[in-house]
């Protein structure tokens, strides 16, 4: 093949992908954003502790301080997603969100507790 030919046959090829990768992409819908009142989220995930469901719970608690980080329930809410995620028996979350939260709060009256189920959860 002459270089021209190569050249024509490489600009295709380019051309071909540049037109043909777009396609790939998909059409992926992006969840929107929707944020929800503090006590809904709180409740909602005591109602999935109740009913053992510890991953669900320990999920909605950390939305609870993800939408609301300022709020009263926010920190209560840290404290119950290390407890869900101790009840379903992931260790190692529990022990790093215990630590966490007893980081932020060590002068809280349930960083004892804290700690208490971070030795838990050692053993």
């Amino acid at each position: 093949m002459t270089t021209g030919r190569l050249s024509l046959l490489f600009h295709l090829c380019v051309l071909m992908l540049v037109i043909g990768l777009p396609a790939c992409s998909g059409d992926d819908a992006v969840d929107d954003y929707v944020e929800r009142p503090v006590e809904k989220l709180y409740n909602e995930a005591q109602d999935a502790l109740e009913k053992e469901e510890y991953d669900q719970a320990a999920t909605l608690f950390e939305e609870v301080e993800r939408q609301h980080p300022y709020s009263k329930w926010a920190t209560k809410a840290q404290l119950m997603a290390a407890f869900s995620q101790y009840q379903a028996s992931k260790y190692v979350y529990a022990i790093t969100a215990l630590d966490r939260f007893i980081q932020l709060h060590p002068s809280n009256t349930d960083s004892t507790y804290a700690y208490y189920l971070k030795g838990l959860s050692y053993y």
